[in-house]
């Protein structure tokens, strides 16, 4: 077993805007200790193949217009095929047309990384990823995964760095995936069947906020959380992470998230309860759920719609959302903050 290894986990923003910053990211980690990458589609390409598999013919062309202009700015020229197994069983069609992206993205990756001076490898999830349960909501079988691990760990202790593509596993011979945003399920999974240090989720945000910075310019970067919270928070709609994620690390293995332009690292996942309250939401028709994760949350100034251990929820009208969420902010947030911890990026860092 490999030991002391890190898994690192980039989304598709950063894999499409930070492309040298992950790169040297890499390179960073690699002189510390032996990595492993699990790369997400570019962003935007996962949501034109959906459109292909649904029918729309010109989706493929923008596909191919997105890497090609990618790998011109970074120039690059990786070999980028648009072909998959044609086929196969209808459901299991659509998951490997979805999942092309990820396969791309990875190639790409691991020839920046050759660029820089490091051995690297795509490594297709087929090998060894074992997966059961369905396809487009697939689950990862962590002990069958481990028996197929060999080839993946002796690369590793050979100096290759693995380049993964997210989102998918090997249900009985296909790709099948795990859902949108899948690609924090493969990077947990695979930490788990290598034993890892930490996992690190780089994206174009530095961590998990007491709500979406985009609406409340005034939300907080929350320092840590308990892998209970964020998957409360993650089922509810927070999309920093797939809820999936969190089983396979759950006790021992900490989630760090950080933000891959600054190599800026904000919010780590343990076991310690954090006192931060994370306001969620989703919008369904005209109106639009707001859901305040955490415990003993005081919403008694708004009407409740439902309450429970671990998360408070309020329905309002769509056009009500924002000023609604910014009041909720202002309420359980705001109004705590001599209480609430800040951020120490070098603590994380030591972390990793």
């Amino acid at each position: 077993m490999v030991y002391k290894l890190s898994v690192v986990k980039f989304g598709g923003s950063s894999v499409r805007y930070a492309f040298e910053e992950a790169l040297e990211l890499v390179k960073y980690l690699s002189e510390k200790r032996p990595i492993v990458v699990v790369v997400s589609a570019l962003k935007g390409v996962t949501d034109e193949l959906i459109r292909f598999a649904d029918g729309d013919k010109e989706a493929l062309f923008r596909v191919e217009r997105i890497h090609e202009e990618f790998l011109s700015f970074h120039g690059l020229d990786t070999k980028v095929n648009i072909d998959f197994r044609k086929y196969l069983p209808p459901r299991a069609l659509k998951d490997e047309i979805v999942s092309l992206g990820e396969r791309i993205s990875a190639k790409i990756f691991a020839e920046g990384l050759e660029l820089l001076g490091l051995k690297s490898k795509v490594v297709d999830p087929l090998e060894f990823l074992m997966a059961e349960g369905e396809f487009g909501d697939a689950y990862i079988n962590i002990e069958k995964s481990r028996r197929r691990a060999g080839k993946l760990i002796r690369l590793i202790k050979s100096g290759v760095i693995p380049v993964i593509p997210g989102f998918y596993g090997n249900l009985n011979g296909f790709r099948a995936t795990f859902g949108r945003g899948g690609s924090d399920y493969s990077a947990t999974a695979l930490a788990r069947i290598l034993n890892s240090r930490c996992v690190l989720i780089m994206s174009d945000v530095e961590g998990i906020f007491t709500a979406d910075p985009k609406l409340v310019p005034s939300a907080r970067l929350i320092p840590y959380l308990s892998y209970e919270e964020i998957k409360v928070a993650a089922k509810l709609g927070m999309k920093a992470l797939h809820w999936k994620a969190v089983d396979p690390v759950a006790g021992d293995i900490p989630i760090i998230f950080g933000k891959t332009k600054d190599w800026k690292f904000g919010t780590i996942v343990l076991n310690a309860r954090s006192n931060f309250p994370i306001i969620v939401h989703k919008v369904r028709g005209d109106f639009a759920e707001i859901f305040v994760v955490g415990k003993d949350i005081d919403l008694s100034g708004f009407e409740i719609e439902e309450k429970r251990e671990g998360f408070v929820k309020v329905v309002v009208a769509k056009e009500d959302l924002l000023e609604t969420i910014r009041e909720i902010h202002r309420e359980v947030v705001e109004r705590e903050e001599e209480n609430l911890r800040t951020s120490n990026n070098s603590e994380l860092w030591a972390r990793i």
